[in-house]
């Protein structure tokens, strides 16, 4: 919320409580009302929690992608250390992305949230990719290359 809307609601609650507080069961018509902040505080409960998410993430979905491309047979063609480059990659480009969002002014809303596992979800799927054909090139080449 910003301080202009807050004093418009503060102002109207004043207004109301004015209006309302000498009513007896006896007027012919009775004031009631109800309003609260629901959209703003709302979205601040749903997206204060999901920074701790999002590093429980990103802890679990590196520690995965080094098991999964770890070869405890082979040193040589292992690329379990190639994981920790491509997940720098992914938190780099979150980092940036946020810095730019804001730097541009981007309010941060639950959209705004999202864009941190949407950018991880794609760049650990771009990392698997490169790790493939790292993978396959290595093969191809030989030990040689």
């Amino acid at each position: 919320r910003d301080a202009r809307s807050e004093a418009l609601a503060n102002a109207l609650f004043d207004f109301l409580e004015e209006r309302t507080k000498d009513q007896t069961n006896a007027d012919p018509y009775l004031l009631a009302y109800d309003f609260w902040f629901s959209e703003g505080d709302e979205l601040d409960k749903s997206t204060s929690g999901d920074i701790d998410l999002l590093l429980i993430t990103f802890v679990l979905v590196i520690a995965f992608s080094f098991l999964a491309v770890r070869s405890y047979s082979d040193f040589v063609l292992s690329k379990g250390n190639v994981v920790w480059g491509a997940q720098l990659g992914v938190v780099l480009a979150i980092g940036s992305a946020f810095g730019l969002m804001g730097f541009c002014g981007v309010k941060f809303n639950p959209v705004v949230s999202t864009t941190a596992f949407l950018l991880l979800g794609l760049g650990v799927d771009d990392a698997y990719v490169l790790i493939q054909a790292y993978h396959t090139a290595g093969m191809r080449l030989g030990p040689e290359a």
